[in-house]
């Protein structure tokens, strides 16, 4: 710390930045306590998966333009808000209901299938555990057994598919997820496709377009996709009237904010743009694993379908990652995600979003001083 570093405090947020500043040893546990919030601080987040070249700098200054009057009005009602996510996905509107983030789905889907039997893929994103509690599972090791997965079908009343899934990235083909709904028309099966765009495979909404099925929905973050996930965009697709009414009598007035609105009127417009930055994605996350296989400390880069990548470290010292993830920090200022609580071999694992290219090879350079572990502590 320099003598010429200073913070002026002035509210408990100062403080926190203060905090974080010149205490490099708390700044995981800072974070942790926060969550989120973190533009006030010096952060480069590779524990948040979004699409980093979207949005562009025009569509920042349409909304910088936009923003005394977007933010002094009310959005629109739902029924044009799901006209707008239908323009956008290019899918009959009737059958969308656009979100404030896929998070304003869960509270609904675990009121319509709390108490049935529920399958989903082990280890995934949590919010799905949280709802299911008592679900069956399928394991993605990483890798996923499409074998397995169609046996649970036929015993579950509610099949999660999460594709690419998290943290691995791996997938399933879209075509064996439609057969394998329209072969079980009794078993809903929910799609969750917030990171489908950077795998380069379908999304079901075409196949559904074509030949729906009422057994399924597609669940989808759309922060992940456009980089933009605190303005809360996602949206829930299907054909049945029965889940589509749920969502209907349960949403709020207002569910999805004036800015959120906006930003997807503006995303239509810049479709070759977001194209053009999922291949920018795709292109850096190949470089990005090559690269971070080399390291040392990279026992493995798993094979990825999404913006993102698990990585199993050398050794089998659980808290290898933990450790990682203090020393990126208090170093660096760099935020990654220890993943390792997620699997039950006690492999040190972490998952590492991909980024552009200089950010990339930031965190790369930040990790080639830490080749050398701590030798592993007795285990509790």
């Amino acid at each position: 710390m320099r003598e010429s570093d200073w913070v002026e405090v002035d509210d408990p947020n100062d403080l926190a930045v203060a905090a974080y500043s010149f205490d490099p040893a708390q700044r995981a546990s800072l974070l942790d306590r926060t969550f989120g919030g973190h533009w006030s601080l010096d952060l480069l987040d590779f524990s948040l998966p979004r699409n980093a070249y979207f949005p562009t700098a025009a569509m920042h200054a349409a909304m910088r333009h936009a923003l005394p009057d977007v933010i002094t009005g009310y959005g629109s009602a739902q029924r044009v808000l799901d006209e707008k996510a239908g323009f956008f996905l290019r899918c009959d509107p009737a059958r969308v209901h656009l979100l404030n983030g896929a998070s304003q789905a869960y509270p609904v889907l675990r009121q319509r299938f709390g108490g049935q039997r529920v399958a989903m893929p082990a280890p995934t994103f949590g919010e799905y555990a949280r709802c299911f509690p008592g679900a069956a599972t399928y394991a993605d090791a990483p890798g996923m057994d499409t074998g397995q997965i169609e046996r649970l079908a036929g015993q579950a009343d509610l099949l999660i598919v999460v594709n690419p899934n998290n943290p691995s990235g791996g997938t399933v083909p879209t075509e064996f997820v439609y057969e394998l709904a329209a072969g079980h028309p009794a078993t809903t099966v929910l799609v969750d496709e917030s990171f489908l765009p950077f795998s380069g495979l379908p999304s079901m909404i075409g196949l559904l377009e074509a030949a729906p099925l009422p057994n399924v929905a597609v669940l989808t973050s759309l922060g992940k996709l456009l980089g933009v996930p605190g303005l809360r965009l996602g949206y829930l697709y299907t054909a049945s009237a029965d889940l589509r009414g749920a969502f209907g009598e349960l949403m709020p007035i207002w569910g999805v904010n004036s800015l959120g609105e906006f930003f997807l009127e503006l995303a239509v417009k810049f479709r070759t743009e977001l194209d053009r930055s999922i291949a920018l994605t795709v292109t850096e996350r190949g470089r990005f694993a090559e690269l971070l296989a080399e390291h040392p400390l990279v026992a493995q880069v798993h094979p990825s379908q999404a913006n993102f990548l698990l990585c199993r470290l050398a050794g089998d010292d659980r808290e290898a990652a933990a450790w990682l993830r203090r020393e990126l920090l208090a170093s660096a200022k760099i935020e990654i995600k220890d993943v390792s609580g997620k699997y039950p071999d006690a492999v040190p694992r972490i998952r590492v979003a991909v980024r552009t290219q200089q950010d990339n090879d930031r965190l790369l350079k930040a990790m080639a001083p830490l080749a050398i572990a701590p030798e592993p502590g007795p285990k509790p």
